[in-house]
Formats: C-alpha cells, sequence, structure tokens
C-alpha cells in the first residue's frame, strides 16, 4: 500500500462536499484537504503454460477510503483478463483443487485445496455454499478481457456526469481475479498488476456494481441452429448506467434494451463480435442511459451454433452485462 497524499479542492459557498463538511464564511471561497491513496492488487510470479487463474487476496481497503475513482491495469506478461471483487458479509476465499487454479493470499502464499473443485471457479464464494460461482453472487466491480489492458483504465473523476464514485461503504475486504494463457512451454513471468485509486471524500454521484447475467432462463442455443438468448430484469426504484460491459465468448452480436413504462423500446452498448478486443472493458454511458420505475431491462445475446455437434450452454458460453449504476437503482428478476 502506497502512503496517502493530500490536496485543497475549492469549495464554492453554500455548497457542503463529500465526508469532510466545510465551515462556511460570508462571501468567501474556502478549501478542505481531500485525502488521496491507492493499493497495488496483483504480483510478480511464474505462470505455467496454458491457461491459468490466479487470486490475489483479501487486501484491506483503508478505513478513510470513502470511495474508489479509479482502475488502471497494467500488463506486463500473459494475462488476459482481471475482476476486483468487494466481499460482502458472508463471503469467504474458497481453496479448489483445480489444477487450472492457483490461490494466493496477499503475501502469495500458496493456500491449501479444497476438496469440491468445479470449472472456471471464482476467487471467493458465499459460506456454506461453495460450489457455487461467486460471479453470480457478488458483481464484479472492475472487469477486463482481452489482449492488452491499453485502454481499459476506468476512471469515474473523467466522466461526463460529474461527482461518481464507487462507495465500497463497510465492505473493506477486496480480491483480485487475474486470468493468464501462456504458450511458453516452461511457463514465463508475469508482473501484471491493478492500482485501485481511493479518496476520503463522498462522491456527490455513489454508483454501485450491478450484473445481469445468464441464468434465468439457463443459456442453452440448439446445435445446428443461430439462436439469440434474453433474460429480463424489472425497475423497481429508477436510476441510471453510469458504465457498461458487454461479455460473451464467441457470439455474433450483444445488446441491452430497455422498456419504458410508456412502451417506448430502445437499444443500448450494441456490437458484433469480438474481432476487437479492446471492447472487453468498461465503457461510460455517456449519456448517462435512464431507466424509470417500471421499466423492464433486458440482456440479449445472439450466437451461431451451426456448426457445433452438442447444444452450447453456460460455462462454454455465456451472456452477461457488468455494470455501474446509480446507487438508487433497484432491479428484480
Amino acid at each position: 500500500m502506497i502512503g496517502p497524499s493530500q490536496r485543497l479542492l475549492p469549495v464554492t459557498p453554500w455548497i457542503l462536499v463529500g465526508a469532510g463538511m466545510v465551515a462556511l464564511a460570508a462571501g468567501r471561497l474556502l478549501a478542505i484537504a481531500e485525502t488521496t491513496g491507492f493499493i497495488v492488487l496483483g504480483g510478480p510470479m511464474m505462470v505455467k503454460p496454458g491457461f491459468a487463474t490466479r487470486c490475489f487476496g483479501p487486501y484491506r481497503l483503508p478505513d478513510e477510503a470513502k470511495s474508489i475513482y479509479r482502475f488502471t491495469p497494467t500488463d506486463t506478461g500473459p494475462i488476459m483478463g482481471m475482476n476486483v471483487y468487494f466481499l460482502e458479509d458472508g463471503d469467504v476465499p474458497v481453496r479448489i483443487s483445480d489444477p487450472n487454479t492457483e490461490h494466493y493470499t496477499a503475501d502469495l502464499t500458496n493456500m491449501a485445496d479444497f476438496e469440491n473443485a468445479f470449472e472456471d471457479a471464482a476467487c471467493f464464494t458465499r459460506a456454506g455454499d461453495p460450489r457455487d460461482n461467486a460471479r453470480y453472487k457478488s458483481p464484479s466491480v472492475y472487469d477486463w478481457d482481452g489482449a492488452t489492458p491499453s485502454g481499459a483504465e476506468l476512471d469515474f473523476s473523467n466522466f461526463a456526469a460529474p461527482g461518481v464514485g464507487f462507495v465500497p461503504g463497510r465492505r473493506r475486504n477486496v480480491l483480485f481475479e487475474a486470468h493468464y494463457i501462456s504458450t511458453a512451454p516452461q511457463g514465463e513471468p508475469d508482473e501484471s498488476q491493478l492500482v485501485l485509486s481511493w479518496s476520503n471524500s463522498v462522491p456527490t454521484r455513489p454508483v454501485k456494481s450491478l450484473a445481469l447475467k445468464d441464468g434465468n432462463p439457463p443459456l442453452r442455443i440448439e446445435a445446428g441452429s443461430i439462436g439469440t438468448y434474453q433474460s429480463t430484469w424489472y425497475v423497481i426504484r429508477g436510476g441510471a448506467i453510469l458504465s457498461y460491459h458487454g461479455h460473451f465468448h464467441n457470439g455474433h452480436e450483444i445488446w441491452l434494451e430497455v422498456l419504458s413504462p410508456s412502451g417506448t423500446r430502445s437499444v443500448h452498448f450494441h456490437r458484433g463480435d469480438k474481432k476487437d478486443e479492446s471492447d472487453e472493458r468498461f465503457r461510460e454511458a455517456n449519456p448517462p442511459v435512464v431507466l424509470e420505475e417500471g421499466s423492464e431491462i433486458s440482456i440479449h445475446c445472439e450466437f451461431d451454433a451451426t456448426q457445433a455437434k452438442v447444444d452450447i450452454v453456460n460455462p462454454v458460453e455465456m451472456c452477461l452485462f457488468y455494470l455501474h449504476v446509480d446507487e438508487s437503482l433497484e432491479v428484480f428478476q
């Protein structure tokens, strides 16, 4: 962890800013000190040949960190993707005997095996439910997949919508999940990391993470067909989408559709197949996508299974959107 720094922020009279409330003097422009800092997730290691998942943490977020405003990945080796999770109450790191998954604590001490292995394992799960993939329980706060993290930095402070920041609240423990693929016969070193920047100021527009994922109904595309998957959620408290990341493996198209209470349909965040790996990252929704109470929001993915010998199902394929949304937004399915 790097020591915090301070900077002076101008404060307009009659406005209260962040966690440090401003004492106003008549007609004067005041300034308060904002404390900022960052923690570095991940670390150097040898990556074995083939595909591997590495899990780091938990890292402890400082108590003075009231918001996260920037996620900055670095790439110095065979890394192909990363996820960041803030542990909820009841979340625990898991020990998995999957030979493709290696787990480490923050000091890179190897953890003991867990007898219940499962494919594409997550770094943590709900207590008492060791086989459940935790990524379907606690949304990833930051996610990136692709050949290079160039341009994959997510910086809320540069958003057109002012005052955006992720608020961890009581969640102080962070887990970092990294995915690698190495073609070197003997494996190769990797020093990829993620820098998580924090501030002691409460953002004026706090956001939370939301994952809209396949599962209800289960994803299944019949062999020999071209099929579209759809899953729908209902908005019970309004808010807006501030950033998004749509993800599938080898689908043809992915998009998000909104049906307003008045019956108006709109399509958002559409893209084609994964020829351009730079699409596999969070992007700002500019302007934000406003979701009124009573709206419906659906994820759609089209898959080509015309050459498949068996039906396409999860986890061979998936259809999901990671989102950052206003804290006020609530959906159910």
